[in-house]
């Protein structure tokens, strides 16, 4: 965490990724270095919060062929907290891609979609946060709608 108030809670990671499945290697992925932020503005005298999370991650590989080589992702979202480790977001999410070769101004939208779940804090380490992506692309069905989940543990 960068800062931690009461109101303004601000916090990024660093991660570096190596190719393990059979797909990523066979694509010349050789890493992935990528960072992700969240900012957390909680409403006084309320029980809603403003966040925001954005993800940016820069893919090197050893092709000469069409590849993503920079994602960038942001998610500006409402939470209602209803208990203390209980409570519901609604957010839009929006996916946009780099391709090698291309102009650096050039940049493809990967996806776009609006997103509801919950947020439990199971324990003080641990969270579950189930959720409903539906795509803004395709009109609402089956086909443009995911079921997901995020299970978070901290460790220290």
């Amino acid at each position: 965490m960068l800062i931690q108030s009461e109101v303004l809670k601000v916090g990024a990671d660093f991660r570096i990724s190596i190719p393990v499945s059979e797909k990523s290697r066979k694509n010349g992925l050789i890493t992935a270095i990528a960072s992700e932020q969240e900012t957390t503005l909680r409403i006084p005298s309320s029980s809603f919060r403003i966040e925001l999370t954005t993800f940016v991650q820069r893919n090197i590989d050893t092709t000469e062929e069409d590849f993503e080589d920079f994602e960038f992702h942001y998610e500006p979202g409402v939470v209602y907290q209803f208990l203390p480790t209980l409570a519901v977001k609604v957010a839009y999410e929006s996916k946009m891609a780099h391709h090698k070769h291309k102009d650096l101004t050039t940049v493809d939208n990967k996806e776009a979609a609006v997103q509801t779940g919950v947020k439990w804090n199971v324990t003080r380490y641990l969270n579950l946060n189930p959720y409903i992506d539906v795509s803004t692309k395709a009109p609402l069905s089956a086909r443009t709608a995911k079921v997901g989940a995020e299970l978070n543990w901290t460790i220290l």
